[in-house]
This record gives structure tokens, C-alpha cells and sequence, in this order.
């Protein structure tokens, strides 16, 4: 590799990290695999300037931003209900988040996968 070359190189974007949580009712109606396509879209799409929800339905048509972008509506015809959300939380600081999860992480951002009435 060449080292002078990488001299002049900024870092042009941080990546942030994210904890995903699924609730035990989506673990448990979903299959394995729909969740994890659900969780590579939310953490492909997701970040702290928005959006900040997704909508996983089962009717929509095509991926959309509704909410000025904060809310991404994404089709997901293989869903056991019609809509799953995926939300985004900042608790601020990783100690806020850890007493929420119950569980040390080093980072603020949790995205929840959960079904409406959990929400």
C-alpha cells in the first residue's frame, strides 16, 4: 500500500454504533431471516440525523420517506403482520442506555425492532 498516498487522506465520515434489540414477540412470530434483513436494512439506513423509524410493511409499494425523512417506509412483503417498526433511540450517553437495556453498552443508540402495539 502506498503510505505517502494515505498521508493526504481525511476521514470524511465516522461510523456510529448501534445495539439492536428485537422483542421477544418478533423473535418469536418472525423468521430468522426476515429479522436479520430487517436489521442490515435498519443499520444501512438508520443514523443519528434521521431517519430515525422505519415501517417495514407489508402493503407498501416502494421505499419512501414520509415525516420530512425522519420516517423510511420500506416494502416487506414476507411479514407475518402488516407492519414492523424499527426506532432508533439516542438516550444521550451509553451509561443512560446501559440502565435502559439493563446491560452495559458503549453506546448511546439503540434501534428496537418491534411490532406496533409494542411500541
Amino acid at each position: 500500500m502506498n503510505v505517502a498516498f494515505l498521508r493526504g487522506m481525511k476521514v470524511m465520515t465516522v461510523v456510529e454504533k448501534f445495539y439492536v434489540l428485537t422483542t421477544a414477540s418478533i423473535r418469536e412470530t418472525v423468521h430468522p431471516l426476515t429479522v436479520a434483513k430487517m436489521i442490515k436494512i435498519a443499520l444501512e439506513k438508520m443514523k443519528p440525523e434521521g431517519p430515525d423509524f422505519i415501517n417495514f410493511s407489508k402493503n407498501a409499494d416502494k421505499e419512501a420517506f414520509d415525516d420530512g425523512g425522519l420516517t423510511l417506509r420500506v416494502p416487506m412483503p414476507d411479514l407475518p403482520e402488516d407492519n414492523i417498526y424499527a426506532v432508533l433511540e439516542n438516550h444521550g450517553t451509553a451509561e443512560i442506555a446501559s440502565a435502559q437495556v439493563g446491560q452495559k453498552v458503549d453506546s448511546p443508540y439503540i434501534i428496537v425492532l418491534c411490532f406496533p402495539n409494542e411500541r
